[in-house]
Order: C-alpha cells, then structure tokens, then sequence
C-alpha cells in the first residue's frame, strides 16, 4: 500500500484529534421495508442525505450508522465515494451481505433497538434528520449519554416533531445534559457537527490521558470496581 493511500496518511488528512479520526453517527428514517406500504421519504430527503455523505467524505469523517437501508445506506454509499471508512452496525451475520456500501460491518447480535443503543455511543457527535421510533431511541441514548447531537430540520419525520418540545429550544429535558443544535441544510449540520465533535473528542483524549497516566496504569481493567 502506498503512503498515499495508506491509514497513516487518511489520519493525517481526515478531521479529528491527533491520530483520532472523528466518528459521526447518522440517524434517520430506515428503508421503505421498515414501513407501511405505500410510504414514500419526505421530499428533498434522500438527496440531503447524499450531502451530508459527501461532505462527512470529504472532510474524512468516519460514518457509523444502523446498518439498513433508507439513510443509512445512501450517507454511507457517498462518504466511500469519498473515500471515508463507514460504519454499519446489524443484528446479525446475514444482515452483513450489503455488498459495497458500507467498509466495516459490526455484528452486534442484538434486536429490536439493541443496535439503536450502541449507535450513539459509538458516535463523537450525531446528525439526525427524519427518522422514526428508532431514531427516537437513538436521540435519547446520546442525550443521556452527552453526545452531542444535530438536528438536521425540515424533512419532517421524529426530527421535525420533537423540535417545539424541546427545553428552552434546545435541550430533550429539564435536566440539560446536552444541547441539540439545529441546523437548516445539510452544510450547516456538517459544520456543526465537526465544531463539536472534535470539541468532544479533545476532551476524551485529555480524560484519556489522564486515566492512563502512570499512576493509573495499575488499575487498567479495574476501574469499575474502586
């Protein structure tokens, strides 16, 4: 592999902390096959979609999504044209024959909402835009969690309908673990999205540091029980 192309050389060009690459979790409405017949995505969806994949491409940020169709596969088909890593996280090892769109496929052998879980979790910062029950999980586990999150508004869907719920326009409630932002296109969520990410991500990487620093080396693995 040439260093043009080699994972030293995509760090080095991708947004990100040091040698970190920043991980950005896409969240939204699945596939018509999760849905009634009949439904048809919210006008101008699918291509603001394809935005946001070009741009997190672009930019070098690793996509992670629910590993279906609908959004997850069209963000994802996009940042590979741009050469970024894409995550798909599914239920099992059949769910995995997607063919090229995604780069890694993790199997997590959890159903009905499992993966809707770790998702966040796996994420620096969330976009979210349309969407569902899941992605209505998905918001709760970041929300409680402190991931940042991005509202990507306009395309209707759980997105558009928890917008005039939110505490003072920007929290999921009165406890303001973490704000949500809103962005009104796909270039403004991405910026956003990058802005603070990267601001969570120093900080995981200075807790990081400071956990494994000599006098902690010990207790690598035991954290949980002191």
């Amino acid at each position: 592999m040439s260093m043009k192309h080699s994972i030293l050389a995509k760090q080095k060009r991708s947004v990100g902390v040091g040698k970190l690459i920043l991980q950005v979790g896409v969240i939204g409405s699945a596939g018509s096959e999760e849905y009634l017949k009949g439904w048809k995505a919210p006008k101008g969806l699918m291509r603001a979609v394809r935005r946001l994949g070009q741009l997190l491409g672009e930019k070098g940020a690793t996509i992670v999504t629910g590993g279906g169709g609908g959004i997850m596969s069209e963000v994802s088909k996009e940042g590979i044209k741009r050469d970024s890593i894409t995550i798909g996280l599914f239920n099992n090892h059949h769910d995995r024959g997607v063919g090229d769109i995604y780069t890694v496929g993790l199997t997590t052998g959890m159903f009905e909402g499992g993966p809707e879980y770790l998702l966040p979790l796996c994420s620096d910062v969330v976009i979210a835009v349309s969407g569902g029950a899941g992605t209505l999980n998905e918001l709760s586990v970041a929300y409680r969690n402190k991931v940042p999150v991005v509202l990507l508004k306009g395309y209707g869907g759980m997105v558009d309908k928890i917008l005039p719920l939110l505490y003072e326009n920007k929290y999921l409630d009165e406890r303001k673990r973490v704000p949500f932002f809103i962005a009104n296109s796909p270039d403004e969520a991405v910026s956003i999205a990058i802005k603070e990410g990267n601001k969570r991500l120093r900080e995981i990487v200075k807790q990081g540091k400071k956990f494994y620093d000599k006098t902690n080396k010990l207790r690598t693995g035991l954290r949980y029980l002191s």
